[in-house]
């Protein structure tokens, strides 16, 4: 590998062209190349030759100088980079140092008055050359570009070229682009990270998980990964997997606030309020001013009775956040709980304004305008419209989205249909060890066989 590395940079000394970010000498590719077998021969041959030079000593110095430079670099040991690529055109910057000395001693030593014509032929020839090669660094489109015209399959300049894309919202085209990238190069976490995001943007959320959890499985030590599997799988109602996924993330990333929010999120979710609450503290403790730990500690206390207290901490968030779907969605909870329907149906409107494909303000706001108390308050089509949605992202294996439209359905007079949604919300949630759901969700199943809407003041949904 080291006399391949050799070859090719001796190569491009002689003649630099063809120059380029990533030239995607990987060693596993390499391997599979017959060139490689047989180019370490060509160091050999011009070291051989060095040393049948007169004034060898000259240029043994000018080859020693060269090899040392590029030595921590030529695969002899691994390095990072070899990742990409075992060569890349800054590790011979320094080591251009030894040619240098031979060319000042020819002149110095050998000097005729033709070298002057071939001397300066060659200077234009590498200053044109260098002009030309500046115009791929205008922009990093052109430098990727050019990339990609030396390596093909150069997986670090495909993912490059598609995150751009993913950040203007261009998912579409980003994600073959990642896509090409992943089969390149499987183990890369940025890459695999991004496909999964890309798939969440696309709302393809069981592709993700998917995805991530094949992600996890090649690169485990990825915090990010995990955390961001948790967050779908917590999107998607599996609770104990995000609390699996958080804190796996959590020991790999101890000081990251946000996956211990994120982890307090899924706790308060399965109604673990004293743990949910205490990660929230420790959360604030190392980022006083964080919107969504404000929000969820808000909700929290809202959860455990002290209402006020909840709705300081939820307006603080507020204050600091006025666009986060998470803040807007606590405030509607605790507005919910407050008896002001109103303004918990704004909140919610604003978090999915914000957030189209979050579920939890979906199916609040569906129970709101499924059960109110105030008949001119409801509205039964779009409560179901809402409901179905959010069935139908969880792939209609969420209990509470099955009670939700169960209540959506109840509302419209379809009471059959009603009582067999509520039937198979009630069987998941006993499969998943949920008792009081199970329990609250046959009270309601007995209404709607009885031809009777659920109906409660307050509209908030059930922990």
């Amino acid at each position: 590998m080291a006399g391949d590395a050799l070859a090719f940079y001796l190569q491009k000394l002689v003649l630099p062209i063809h120059l380029g970010i990533d030239y995607g000498r990987r060693p596993e590719w390499q391997i599979h190349e017959a060139a490689l077998y047989w180019r370490w021969l060509i160091p050999v041959v011009v070291l051989t030759g060095l040393v049948g030079f007169k004034d060898r000593r000259v240029w043994l110095t000018a080859a020693f100088v060269f090899v040392a430079a590029l030595s921590p670099v030529l695969g002899l040991v691994p390095f990072a980079y070899q990742d990409v690529s075992t060569v890349a055109d800054r590790y011979v910057h320094l080591a251009l140092f030894g040619p240098a000395l031979a060319c000042a001693w020819i002149l110095k030593n050998h000097w005729r008055p033709n070298f002057i014509g071939v001397a300066s032929a060659v200077c234009v020839a590498l200053a044109v050359g260098s002009f030309l090669q500046t115009s791929t660094w205008r922009n990093d489109e052109a430098l990727y570009q050019q990339a990609l015209r030396i390596n093909p399959r150069s997986f670090v300049t495909i993912y490059n070229l598609a995150v751009p894309k993913l950040e203007a919202g261009d998912v579409q085209n980003a994600l073959p682009m990642l896509e090409q990238s992943r089969r390149l190069m499987p183990r890369n976490p940025k890459v695999n990270l991004m496909i999964g995001n890309a798939l969440m943007e696309l709302g393809r959320s069981s592709e993700a998980i998917a995805h991530w959890r094949r992600a996890v499985h090649t690169t485990p030590n990825v915090a990010e990964i995990h955390n961001n599997l948790g967050r779908a799988l917590l999107e998607g109602g599996d609770l104990d997997g995000a609390i699996q996924h958080f804190r796996g993330a959590l020991k790999l990333a101890p000081t990251v606030a946000l996956v211990r929010c994120n982890l307090a999120g899924a706790l308060e979710q399965r109604g673990q309020l004293a743990e949910a609450e205490a990660e929230c503290l420790r959360c604030l403790q190392k980022e006083p001013a964080m919107a969504d730990a404000l929000a969820l500690l808000g909700k929290i206390r809202v959860r455990q009775g002290r209402l006020d207290d909840g709705l300081r901490h939820l307006h603080r968030a507020l204050d600091r956040s006025p666009d986060s779907a998470a803040v807007h969605f606590c405030l509607g909870i605790a507005y919910s709980r407050a008896g002001n329907a109103r303004g918990a149906e704004a909140r919610f409107r604003e978090a999915l304004r914000i957030r189209p494909g979050l579920l939890p303000p979906r199916e609040h706001l569906a129970w709101l305008l499924a059960t109110h108390a105030d008949k001119t308050f409801r509205t039964g089509s779009e409560a179901l419209e809402l409901a179905r949605a959010a069935c139908m992202a969880t792939d209609f294996a969420d209990p509470r989205a099955l009670d939700v439209m169960a209540a959506a359905l109840a509302e419209t007079g379809s009471y059959h249909d009603a009582a067999r949604n509520a039937g198979l919300a009630i069987d998941i949630a006993r499969r998943q060890g949920k008792e009081d759901w199970a329990r609250q969700f046959e009270k309601r199943r007995e209404l709607y066989r009885a031809g009777q809407p659920f109906r409660e003041a307050t509209s908030s949904l059930p922990d």
